[in-house]
């Protein structure tokens, strides 16, 4: 199809009714040449007779003046086609957020659907080289480059749309620079633009719809002992009132089952409790415009205490030890296969899985009061506030390790990095010198410390994660790959980097960590108020790939063809104007 440069140049066409008027004109009244004024009489008795149908006589002339001036018009326009004989390069960016699933009744079409259309027919024009961007939290390229139309099509099965956010202009900036100053980007979306593209390009497609929307924002299950509470926080983005159904199961059986009443806009928060036993609950609303944000699955929280191991000669220290560490409710004092060894003794250090706080009594001693240097970055040093604590230890500078915390130039507690993961913690204190043991800070210090061995034990750091969350798993020692299975069914092998894997849970539903003899489970759910709202949506189209200058070498052009045209017109239509004028004279 071709294109115009100067497509204004087409209001020449408007001379076209200028020369029919004048033709018409022209034909309109007719001289009359009669040999005598007594046949007029003979043409009034004619008319009398009726009116006669007289058929219009297009001369072969006016014909040919039209054509004319229409091949000129068309030709001042500055027609040009593709002269490529090759394939031209583009580049579809495509919207990856679970907004553009939306769609309303059953013969409505979500904006995803509707792309797809659109992409396999810009593919059936056999026109273009295509390659995809998925525009998520961060731009991912989605396989190699196609041509054909299913090709794209089984590319296209990664397009899932269940990424909560998607940062579509970090996407249009990779897909520009993937093919440098002569390549066509097409954004696919649900929303407008923020700034219309210019240039020529970028072409920006959108294809959402404002539509009422109620979702589940937020969900949460956290142990209280002998039950569990769920949060579950549901927002209503739609202009109106409205009253959702809200049901609870396991595995097919409802639990619990209420109506929630929401006022236009708001957003409120239900706590529910069940039993803690419970294994993973459904969560789910009434069906709407949008069902991915209409459940989410809560998998029971499983903290298993710390194993520790206390052996202490101080008994005071013991004391005051011991009653810090069952303070936390997250340990379980034992007596063989601690995990953290607490100790003022000289303890083995071989087993990659002890950790081991050394316990240091100094002789001499002195009593510090500060200024105290804490080392924030470090996990241990969380809450703590030393102002007005003695702290009374040796008066020697060197403890092996990072320094955490010191008094002028002497180490009070260091941490030993060791590259299999285990850590070494050194302790430096005087107990019937120090009031440390008897401020705030010694629980704190004491809970930093169960909490920092918990965070390094096997298994996910977390159970419940949002989709698009980077999913950090802790691995016992020995394990070099893990086998991943995602909620599509898909196993991913993954290397294990310092004793932990880190995956992004880009797709709704249950994983499955496979590390040796142990398997790990996680659900991912889809939680985010943003993309939820379905109000800011909308649909048309921006930019024109013909207008871009850089594509001009693409094309070449056509005018002198319609030019030729109009010439062979204008040369008949001269050839017919002098053989009608040399008939006149041969008549006379």
């Amino acid at each position: 199809m071709p294109t115009f440069l100067a497509p204004l140049a087409l209001i020449g066409l408007a001379s076209l009714p200028a020369l029919a008027a004048i033709y018409w004109l022209r034909n309109r009244y007719r001289r009359q040449t009669v040999s005598s004024l007594m046949l007029w009489s003979e043409m009034a008795q004619a008319r009398e007779g009726g009116t006669k149908l007289q058929h219009l006589q297009v001369p072969l002339l006016f014909l040919l003046e039209l054509l004319a001036l229409v091949m000129l018009a068309l030709a001042a326009a500055g027609p040009r086609m593709l002269a490529a004989t090759t394939r031209l390069p583009l580049v579809i960016v495509l919207d990856d957020s679970y907004s553009m699933q939306a769609r309303g009744s059953v013969s409505d079409q979500s904006a995803r659907t509707q792309a797809m259309a659109a992409i396999v027919e810009v593919l059936e024009s056999d026109l273009y080289t295509a390659r995809f961007v998925l525009a998520r939290d961060k731009p991912l390229v989605l396989g190699e480059a196609v041509q054909q139309t299913g090709q794209a099509e089984a590319l296209l099965e990664g397009w899932r749309c269940q990424w909560p956010s998607a940062d579509v202009s970090a996407a249009t900036a990779l897909a520009m620079q993937l093919g440098g100053d002569n390549e066509r980007v097409l954004v696919i979306t649900d929303h407008e633009p923020a700034i219309k593209p210019e240039g020529g390009r970028i072409q920006w497609w959108a294809y959402g719809r404002d539509r009422p929307n109620v979702a589940i924002v937020n969900a949460t299950r956290s142990n209280e002992g002998d039950r569990d509470r769920l949060l579950i926080e549901l927002a209503n983005f739609a202009a109106q009132p409205v009253r959702v159904p809200l049901k609870i199961s396991h595995d097919g059986t409802t639990l619990q089952q209420q109506t929630v009443n929401l006022a236009e806009r708001q957003t409120r928060s239900i706590f529910v409790d069940v039993p803690t036993q419970t294994p993973v609950l459904t969560v789910r609303l009434g069906d709407d415009e949008l069902t991915v944000d209409n459940h989410v699955d809560l998998a029971p929280v499983q903290t298993p205490p710390v194993r520790v191991g206390l052996a202490i000669n101080d008994a005071s220290v013991q004391q005051y030890v011991q009653r810090a560490i069952e303070a936390t409710d997250r340990a379980a004092l034992v007596t063989a296969g601690e995990q953290l060894l607490i100790t003022d003794r000289t303890a083995a250090t071989n087993a990659p899985h002890r950790w081991v706080i050394h316990l240091q009594r100094d002789e001499p001693a002195q009593a510090y009061l500060g200024p105290f240097v804490i080392d924030r970055a470090h996990p241990l040093s969380e809450g703590l506030s030393l102002s007005g604590v003695i702290w009374a230890a040796g008066e020697s500078q060197s403890l092996p390790g990072r320094p955490i915390i010191t008094a002028g130039n002497i180490t009070l507690l260091s941490d030993v990095e060791y590259p299999s993961g285990r850590h070494d913690v050194h302790l430096r204190l005087r107990a019937e010198l120090s009031s440390m043991q008897n401020s705030p800070n010694w629980p704190i210090l004491w809970w930093n410390m169960i909490a920092w061995r918990a965070e390094h034990m096997p298994g996910p750091r977390r159970v419940n994660v949002r989709v698009g969350e980077t999913v950090v798993v802790n691995l016992p020692q020995n394990i070099e790959t893990v086998r991943v299975m995602n909620p599509v069914g898909e196993a991913i092998d993954l290397a294990v980097t310092d004793h932990k894997v880190s995956m992004p849970a880009d797709a709704a539903g249950r994983y499955e960590i496979a590390a040796g003899s142990d398997t790990y489970a996680l659900q991912a759910n889809v939680l985010d108020r943003e993309e939820s709202d379905l109000s800011p949506r909308g649909a048309g189209q921006w930019g024109d790939w013909a207008q871009a200058a850089v594509f001009s070498w693409e094309y070449q052009s056509v005018a002198w063809v319609f030019g030729l045209i109009a010439a062979a017109l204008m040369t008949g239509h001269l050839y017919l104007v002098s053989r009608s004028a040399q008939q006149g004279r041969q008549s006379l």
